[in-house]
Formats: structure tokens, sequence, C-alpha cells
């Protein structure tokens, strides 16, 4: 299956956004190739004394600039980070080195996530270059505008074929008659070093027949996470009885697996969760498809209520306040 990815593409003085296949490794090593030579001319410029730069942090002046400090750790970096569309609260990612915390940050995020990471990143060390050689400079709440809206990328994504399907899907559509779809999510805590796995069950009409949380301790990657949310979901399922069955999940690379099946090329934990899933079906008529987020808020919402509450639990024919209230505004 193919991925997408947008990435940023400097032209002259300006920056625009183009659509490339990637995968994670790919995107990774790329992000930090291009930051290993800037931090070396930032440790080594007081030794060669070329750059008539000060070492001190140009937004903070609180101490001598990193790779780190510069993206995450200065003071107004942390503000910057809080406002972007990810609402990242980077202080609470106890990080030696850059390389170190935006690894975890690829093996916590899932791919959408992870691609407004990267521009995220992107942005923020174009606004640094603008202070530090005079440029104008976006006001901090026009910083991301640029980013926010990603119907460009959307429409790429459908002229590529790629497995995410119609991404104007503004909410939760039900099945048809005598069909249970299955919603399911995942969140990761990485201060909690844990995972919630959560699915909502419901009917043609709506309603929630059965939904639950499941904790998976020691889980920090989001595309395993993901994986065990899709079976969890399976389980939590098989007692309703349906002969037709859809499971839904906003995670596309995971999807895309399970529709590919059995991969003899591949053997990772996530293909091995992925053949479990496949095992679980038993002969059942259940189809896989990916959502967009806005189709999956009610289990995303229930995975990150799953994170405060702290333990396994099932509901049935019900779901805990407040993600109730999303069911009954129709999401």
């Amino acid at each position: 299956m193919k991925n997408i990815f947008l990435l940023p593409k400097v032209a002259g003085n300006s920056c625009c956004y183009y659509v490339a296949e990637f995968d994670r490794l790919m995107v990774f090593d790329g992000v930090i190739n291009f930051f290993s030579p800037v931090y070396l001319k930032l440790e080594e410029k007081n030794q060669l004394k070329r750059v008539p730069i000060s070492s001190d942090c140009p937004r903070c002046n609180g101490g001598e600039e990193s790779i780190l400090h510069c993206l995450k750790d200065c003071q107004e970096v942390r503000g910057l980070w809080l406002i972007s569309p990810l609402s990242l609260r980077v202080d609470r990612f106890d990080c030696q080195t850059a390389e170190e915390w935006i690894r975890l940050m690829f093996n916590s995020l899932k791919t959408d996530e992870m691609q407004m990471f990267v521009l995220c990143l992107w942005t923020i060390w174009n606004d640094r270059n603008s202070l530090v050689f005079g440029n104008k400079r976006l006001h901090p709440t026009q910083l991301f505008k640029g980013i926010q809206n990603m119907s460009v990328a959307d429409a790429s994504l459908m002229q590529h074929g790629d497995v995410r399907g119609n991404q104007s899907t503004a909410t939760w559509v039900p099945p048809p008659d005598q069909v249970l779809k299955t919603n399911s999510d995942a969140a990761v805590s990485v201060s909690r070093q844990l995972s919630v796995a959560s699915a909502v069950c419901r009917d043609s009409t709506g309603a929630v027949l059965r939904c639950g949380v499941s904790i998976l301790h020691g889980v920090l990657s989001a595309e395993i996470a993901e994986s065990y949310a899709i079976r969890f979901g399976i389980w939590l399922a098989a007692p309703l009885g349906f002969s037709k069955h859809i499971i839904e999940s906003d995670a596309a690379t995971v999807i895309g697996r399970l529709l590919k099946g059995v991969d003899n090329d591949v053997m990772d934990n996530v293909q091995l969760i992925i053949e479990d899933c496949l095992a679980d079906c038993n002969g059942r008529d259940i189809n896989f498809k990916h959502t967009p987020r806005a189709g999956n808020q009610v289990a995303h919402s229930l995975a990150k209520w799953g994170v405060f509450f702290g333990k396994d639990c099932t509901f049935d024919g019900n779901i805990p306040f407040p993600v109730s209230e999303l069911v009954n505004h129709g999401s």
C-alpha cells in the first residue's frame, strides 16, 4: 500500500508543500539528516569564528542554543507548540537530544499527526531563522495557519488512490440495516508509559450496543496500539451476534495492511497483530474500512477518556460521560 506524506519544499524565499510516498524510517532519517549539519554549525560556530551570531537562543536569550532547545525546550517555542494544530505539551517529554525526542514523537504519533508534526517543526525552524536574519515574522496566531488546511493534500491523496477514501466525510456514517459497525482508536500516553485501545459498536440506528477500553501497558507505538484496538473491537463485537460487521479505524496504514492480509515478506509486531485479527475473524463477514478522524470521534474520545480512567472496562448499551455527548450529537 502507498502511504502519502506532505513535505515542505523550498523555492527561493518561499515554501510550498508537495506530496511524497514515505515510510516512517525514511521521513525520520530525512528530518535528522536535515538538522544534523545545522546542529554541527551551532556547536562549532564559536570555535570557527565565522558566523557572527550569538550562541544564545535568539528567542528567549536564556542560554546556549542547541537544536533541542531551538525546537522544543525554549519557553517561547513551548508556547508555539501549545497553539500548534497538535496542541502539544512538549515540556512533558524528558529527552536529552533532539534525535531522541523526534524518534519518540515518530513512534507515538499516527501517520496524519506525524505529517503535521514535521510541518510544525519546519514552521518553527523557519520562524527562528526569520528572527535571526531580520526577516518579517508572522504573528504566533498566524504562524501555523498555512498548514491547518490540508485540503490540497486530501485532493492529492484521492488522486493517488490512497486507502483513506473519502476525506470529505464530516461525521460518523451508520451501517446498513442488520449490519454492525465498530469504530476503534487508540491513545498513547508517553508520560504514563501506556496506550489505551478503544472500540464502540453501533447499529444502523446509531445506538451504542457495546463499547470499552483496554489498557496496553508499555505500548508506546501508535501503529501497534491501533492494531490492538482493531483486534479489541473484533473481540468486543463477537457476543452481539451480527452476521455482517464493519470495522472502521482512522489508522490508514494499519487498515491497508489488514486489507492486504498475510504478508510473508513483512514480519514485525504490527503484522503479528494483524494476522491475529484475521484469525479472530473466524470466517465471519467482517469488512475493514478506513475513516477520517472526523468519522471516528467517539472512539477517539473514548480512548482519551481511558487514559484518565486507567483500567480495562466494557459498557453494554451505554457510553461514559462526556463521550456520550458526541453520540447524542450524531458524531
